[in-house]
């Protein structure tokens, strides 16, 4: 008899494994990504918004303002959680960079609108990341300017998790544009694969938060720095100085930016936005794409700003507001960044796998493509790359010359291996130093991959030799004949072992879901009597959860020879065969 399941801890978590091959399988599913467990993401029943948008549009009236009010994707959190997605705080010190670097003289154009060249709307959640938000937002739209004047158009996607989590940020207290400002400068910042924002997010009293330690392990070849940057306006804003903040969109690129928020805020969804009722909820960090001189309006004009609530709010996820209000051009701030203009800049881009782990099964042939650029101004000339795999040298190539701003990819076949592990593919360029590059940080790349299909899917199979000698596929109701659940944990009302329609060999699985944050799941599902013929008997198995985070958590296999209770696992005739992460494992002959 053989127990596998969920293991008892503290954290919404799935923590599933057991005996599989390539049938039925274990999967966790969670709510929502940013779903707060303990609050439903439908409209608070308690929150009487509709009575408050009709007073806000009752003022928006009144006052003669030109926006209009509605319902927002905003408003599916309960009122509280709502605050919780601010978080932009008043900075304290400007570090020393307030407008180090002169702007030109010449007077702005009437308009501007970097929108064409912004990348997607993101979507924060209830954290109060704002911050990072706004500031990658505009870090984004810069080097996708830059990258395009050199002829590559591309859409940057960089971690907001990394700059916040490890430059200073929290979800609870929030931070501020400078001191994310100053990380990007020290320390720059991964791609968002490195390091991904909807991962790996654990409950913390409502609110979401990670943990530096879950930064990519080759985060430091994969960063990507500011020059410099600074403050066109710091407490306050002159006619002058808003002329100043329009060069230097026009000159820089996309800028960042805080302002005060008020509840009318929440129900934007169109027009030049000013301020008229409610009281006051936080502060929120945004990127200024844009803005309009137009002297129908009061204030002579409007920035355009991209939000970080999704698309769905506002205009498709952008906000026009009037100048000088609610401080939104009190705090505002620049960058610099440029490509080297002197020298080649080799990179290893990207590692893509043909079949994707999607659709990859173990000892299938598989493609593995490297993606190389020169991100420099300077034609590079000839260099190695070598690509290893587990540490092994699997390739070594030679590319004679890489234009400016060019790519080329390198390709080589493996068969994958026959086992459920993850494994490390790591390309390496430049191995001899032959080029002299204007930055030698990113000339590696690592990444981690496993076969997906038998992650998604938790099978039974004892194996012989080569030959079956038990197989579960859960198909015919559950548990299967001759199986026991056991739910011990703080909920025994339904979250544990159960049926499932997430499958690869026919329909069904074996599935445990999490429950509360705060619940001890112990979850047990355990087989019926499998008599194992004499010789190298082994079990494999494989496991999959929602985020892949949670991949590395171990599977306990524990096994009996006196029964299926689980103190016949726990006592002197069971033993706990292993904790297994991603892989399968052998049981020892002696069981």
């Amino acid at each position: 008899t053989l127990h596998s399941g969920c293991i008892p801890g503290s954290l919404p978590r799935l923590e599933a494994g057991s005996i599989t091959s390539y049938d039925a399988n274990s999967n966790s599913t969670d709510p929502h990504p940013w779903e707060c467990v303990n609050a439903s993401t439908s409209v608070d029943a308690s929150y009487d918004w509709k009575t408050e948008l009709q007073e806000i549009r009752n003022a928006i009236k009144e006052s003669g303002a030109s926006w209009t009010a509605g319902y927002t994707p905003v408003l599916e959190y309960p009122a509280e959680i709502q605050n919780e997605m601010l978080g932009a705080n008043v900075p304290q010190d400007d570090f020393g960079h307030r407008l180090s670097n002169p702007l030109p003289t010449q007077s702005p154009p009437s308009e501007w609108d970097w929108r064409p060249y912004m990348t997607s709307v993101r979507d924060q959640g209830p954290c109060g990341s704002c911050v990072s938000f706004g500031t990658l937002a505009a870090f984004e739209g810069v080097v996708k300017i830059v990258d395009s004047g050199n002829g590559r158009n591309w859409d940057p996607d960089f971690s907001e998790s990394q700059l916040f989590f490890c430059g200073g940020g929290s979800c609870s207290s929030g931070w501020n544009h400078g001191s994310a400002l100053n990380f990007l400068l020290s320390n720059g910042v991964i791609d968002e694969e490195g390091y991904p924002y909807y991962e790996t997010k654990e409950h913390e009293g409502g609110l979401y938060y990670q943990s530096c330690s879950q930064n990519a392990p080759d985060w430091m070849y994969r960063t990507l720095k500011i020059q410099d940057w600074n403050y066109i306006t710091y407490g306050g804003c002159t006619p002058t100085e808003r002329d100043l903040i329009k060069d230097a969109l026009v000159t820089y690129g996309p800028l960042v930016t805080r302002f005060d928020v008020y509840e009318d805020f929440r129900y934007y969804t169109g027009g030049v936005y000013e301020h008229t009722g409610g009281s006051y909820i936080g502060g929120h960090c945004v990127c200024l794409v844009g803005y309009k001189d137009d002297s129908s309006y009061s204030s002579g004009g409007y920035w355009i700003c991209k939000n970080s609530w999704g698309p769905g709010w506002g205009e498709e996820g952008y906000f026009r507001i009037a100048y000088g209000e609610v401080g939104i051009d009190d705090y505002v701030a620049y960058m610099v960044f440029n490509r080297p203009a002197s020298q080649p800049d080799l990179k290893v881009h990207d590692i893509t796998l043909n079949p994707d782990v999607d659709d990859l099964y173990p000892g299938d042939s598989v493609d593995i493509d490297v993606e190389i650029w020169n991100v420099g101004s300077i034609d590079a000339g000839s260099f190695g790359v070598d690509v290893y795999f587990d540490g092994e040298l699997v390739g070594t190539y030679t590319v004679s010359s890489l234009v400016a701003h060019g790519s080329e990819i390198i390709s080589l076949t493996i068969n994958w291996p026959t086992d459920c592990d993850i494994h490390e593919i790591k390309a390496v360029v430049d191995i001899a130093n032959a080029v002299a590059e204007a930055s030698e940080v990113n000339n590696e790349r690592w990444e981690y991959h496993h076969a997906s299909l038998l992650f998604e899917n938790f099978e039974e199979q004892w194996t012989s030799g080569s030959s079956p000698i038990f197989f579960e596929g859960f198909e015919n109701g559950f548990p299967p004949t001759g199986w026991q659940v056991y739910n011990l944990g703080d909920d025994t009302t339904g979250v544990t072992w159960q049926q499932d329609d997430v499958a690869v060999h026919d329909v069904y699985s074996a599935a445990c879901w999490w429950g509360e944050p705060t619940e001890f799941q112990n979850e047990w599902l355990v087989t019926g009597p499998i008599t194992l013929p004499v010789g190298n008997v082994y079990l494999s198995f494989a496991h999959y959860a929602s985020y892949a985070s949670w991949d590395t958590i171990p599977n306990h296999v524990w096994i009996s020879t006196s029964g299926p209770a689980v103190a016949d696992f726990t006592g002197s005739n069971g033993a706990l065969v292993g904790d297994y992460s991603y892989s399968n494992g052998t049981l020892p002959t002696t069981w």
